[in-house]
Formats: C-alpha cells, structure tokens, sequence
C-alpha cells in the first residue's frame, strides 16, 4: 500500500519538474544537466539517449545488472549470499535502467548543472560521476569501459551465513549514535543522527541530513523526545544488512543520511519524524528509481564532517581547477585515494571516447608541492577538500606555513584559514597524519580547543 501512495504522490513532483527542465532547454550549445547532456551526445552519434545509455555509457544485455539476473552460482557461496540473491533481485536487469536513472535526476537540477561552468565541465563532471558508479559496481569484464552497474549491491562483503553475522562494515559503526522510538525496532528518527567524541562521550557531530546539502555541527547527543531513545547505529538493523547498496555502493552513516534526507523531502507526508529503517533499505534493493535518487543524493548533498564540502562542491569550485578531474571525485567520494587508478581508466574512456572531449591534466603548485587533476594523492586532498575539518578526537586540519609546517608540527586546529590567527602560521592544511615527530598531535595538545568553530 505504502508503494501505491508514493507512486501517486511523488510522480507529480516528477512530471512536473521534467516539464519544467524541457521546457528550459537551452539547446546542445548550452546543455544543462545529466539528462540534457546525455541527449546532447547521442544527438552526436546518431543514437536515441535510451540506446546511447544501454550501448556507449553501459552494456544492458552482457553487464548492466547482469548479477541479480544471471546469479551466476560461483557468487553464490555463503548463506548470506544466497539471501540477497533470493530476495533482493527483483526486476533484473531494470533497476539501473536509463528510465529510473532519468527520473531520479528531476530532483536534483543542479546535478551536472552548476551555474557559470562550461558545457565542457559539465560533461567532466557527468563523466567522474559514471566513472564514480562504474568502478563501484564493476565486474571488469570489458576492460573498465561499459562494464560498470554489474552488481546491484556488495557480493563479496556478504560473506556469512546469516543476517546476524557482521559484515566488514560493521565495525566502523561503533561511535555512531541514532534515536530510536521505543519498544519499536526499526522506527529510526529521521531528522538527526551523531558522531560520538570518543573523549566526550555526551557530545558529538551533529548530522541534519533532511537539508540540502546536510549540515554537520558539534554539540550535545540529545534524544529528541521522551518517546525516543539513544542507540548505536549498529543496533537499528541485522549485521548482514551492512553492506554497500546501489550505483554507489551506500551503506553505514551515509545510507542513514540518505533514508533522513528522503523521509523530510520526497516520502509522502514529508517531512516524517520517524520510519522503517529495514522497510527502507529493502526498498532501496529492489527500486531502482530510489537507488539513483540515493546516489545522486550522495553525489549533491552528503557532507562526511563539520565543514566538509560535498561532491558537487569539489567538482564546481571556481578557484580550484585542479580539483574537477578524477583525482578530486575520488577524494570527494572516499575521503582517500583507493582504485582511483581504476576510476581514471573509466574516466578517460567517457570523458574522451563517449564524450569526445580531450583531457587536459591541470598542474599547479601550492607551497612548492606539485598538484595534478588526473593524479589522486595526500596533497591533492589536504588542497582540494578545504576546510575538512577535524573528526572527533582526531583533527586532521592544522595551521601552519605551509603543509610540511603543519604536519610536522602540532599548530591550531582548523577548518578554513580564518581560523589561523597566528600571522606566522596562517593557512589551514587538511589530510594530515595524526602522528608527528612531536608525538600525537589532536585539538587537546594544539593551541587550539574542540570544537574549531567555536
């Protein structure tokens, strides 16, 4: 019943925003957003954008959610394998169709659509993004060009037997906190979730994911009514359920943001103060229009940490070039650099070979040190993600003169370089280790006191 009233509820907002879209076409000179811009070069190669999608961008018939429909038995090993199999593989292979892919772009019209940027970035941006899914979601079996959307959710992490064995995600969940309503499991409030300071266990970052893009701030870990209470996020769904879902892969703190986000903008009767956490990722499994919205949220909207930019943000920032190539998606996306080889590979096969558009590597140097667009690296992410902003306990943003100033010694905690007062010591580095020569370096050791903004 639930389904039957989102359906006749949120297709309107839909209708109406694709009209609204079409309607403000500015033409292939000028082509805004994902939808537009893929129209746009299939347009060029004589296809339809539906065919141009199920042939150049992905494979429908060999790869595209080949996984659910195939279920090949060599995949299918564990019990917790066969579970997923059995009952998170409906409608294979159209959870990724270009349908769901384009009716989950209408709420988000900035997505490959920033204001004062080139057609040529925006298709950049389209194009990290598909690399972004693609690497997620491989199977590699043609060579990291159309092979990407294989699997609609992380096989390999399910390596139990049952739902209550841990996944490899699992752990990483220990100093989350959620409100829950009493007596009632899976009734997950939507509106906050926490990052527990490890040294102040009543305090902690504060996630609101229902804005756009969330917010993250420090203060106390509150409940938000007698009728709820406090619990770790690990306890609000089996241990098997931790795994990566969708075209990005979500699952942890970010699947928590996305399920808050949705249920205050898009469910019916928006904004909803609590829902079936469970009932939600089950839906997500099955309903691809929602695993789109989902990474595309992701995408747009996900900030990780106090002063942390999203995606969208690292990839469209007028003042930092270097950023807009693979490297700054990958760091955007993982917070670090892993497979970003990978990532490049898909990268320049739709930047270049779809799109036709010839990569040009953007080198600058900052404090000496060489940055460059196509490479990911520590030095790359300390620039790029400005204002990162210490975790918990574990600042890795500090003053100094310059990067080697500031990780080899332990100056004021950061997040912007307004937070440097000392004229001697005056920009803000991020991606830095906790360990220096001087022994551990956190906020209670520097001059500066957490949290950095105040």
């Amino acid at each position: 019943m639930m389904k039957k009233i989102r359906i006749a509820l949120v297709l309107p907002m839909t209708f109406c925003l694709f009209f609204q879209a079409s309607t403000a076409r500015a033409g292939c000179d000028n082509p805004c957003g994902a939808i537009e811009l893929i129209e746009c070069a299939a347009q060029a190669a004589g296809m339809s954008a539906e065919n141009f999608y199920n042939t150049r961008l992905f494979n429908i018939t060999k790869y595209t959610d080949q996984f659910c429909k195939k279920k090949p038995p060599e995949g299918i090993k564990t019990g917790q394998q066969k579970f997923f199999s059995e009952n998170y593989c409906e409608n294979a292979p159209n959870y990724y169709s270009y349908k769901n892919f384009v009716a989950a772009c209408q709420y988000f019209p900035d997505f490959c659509c920033a204001k004062d940027i080139k057609k040529e970035e925006r298709y950049k941006e389209l194009a990290n993004f598909l690399a972004t899914i693609a690497q997620e979601t491989t199977c590699t079996l043609a060579e990291y060009t159309t092979d990407g959307l294989y699997y609609r959710y992380e096989n390999g992490a399910l390596l139990g037997n049952t739902m209550q064995d841990k996944t490899q995600y699992y752990p990483q969940l220990t100093y989350f906190r959620v409100a829950r309503l009493k007596n009632q499991t899976n009734m997950i409030y939507t509106q906050k979730y926490w990052l527990q300071d490890e040294k102040i266990p009543s305090k902690g970052v504060i996630f609101e994911p229902a804005q756009s893009p969330m917010v993250a701030t420090y203060g106390d870990i509150v409940a938000p009514g007698d009728e709820y209470e406090i619990i770790k996020m690990d306890q609000m769904i089996e241990p098997g359920y931790w795994v990566g879902m969708g075209a990005t892969q979500l699952t942890c703190d970010p699947m928590v943001g996305f399920f808050g986000w949705y249920y205050n903008n898009l469910a019916p009767g928006a904004p909803v103060a609590s829902a079936d956490y469970k009932k939600f990722v089950k839906t997500y499994l099955d309903d691809g229009k929602l695993g789109f919205i989902g990474a595309i949220w992701y995408w747009m909207y996900r900030v990780s940490g106090q002063g942390k930019p999203t995606v969208h943000m690292v990839l469209n920032d007028p003042d930092k070039p270097v950023c807009r190539d693979i490297g700054g998606s990958t760091i955007g996306v993982n917070g670090g650099c892993n497979d970003w080889e990978k990532r490049a590979i898909y990268y320049q096969y739709f930047h270049e070979k779809v799109f036709k558009i010839k990569i040009e590597p953007v080198k600058v140097k900052v404090d000496e040190v060489e940055l460059n667009s196509m490479k990911c690296d520590n030095n790359l992410q300390g620039y790029c993600v400005k204002g990162s902003g210490p975790k918990p306990s574990d600042p890795t943003s500090r003053c100094g003169k310059d990067w080697t100033d500031a990780k080899d010694n332990c100056w004021d905690c950061c997040i912007t370089n307004d937070d440097c007062k000392d004229k001697d010591h005056p920009n803000c580095f991020g991606g830095l280790p906790t360990k220096t020569p001087s022994g551990e370096c956190t906020c209670a050791t520097s001059g500066a006191s957490f949290p950095p903004d105040e």
